[in-house]
């Protein structure tokens, strides 16, 4: 949340702006482990997904 309130550490006050960035990096490193483990295990990349939920196929009936 500090990534998307400090519009990636470009916004607020200079404490602000630290946290921002170090969130940004954390946030970043998060997806891309996230990324690696999903093509490890042969999943669909999460762009993907979201694109498949977003036109309603991955919804219960």
């Amino acid at each position: 949340m500090a990534d998307r309130m400090t519009r990636s550490g470009t916004a607020g006050d200079d404490a602000a702006r630290e946290t921002g960035k170090s969130s940004r990096a954390v946030s970043q490193r998060l997806i891309a482990k996230w990324a690696a483990e999903d093509k490890a295990a042969g999943r669909m990349p999460m762009v993907d997904y979201v694109t498949r939920y977003a036109k309603h196929f991955d919804l219960p009936l």
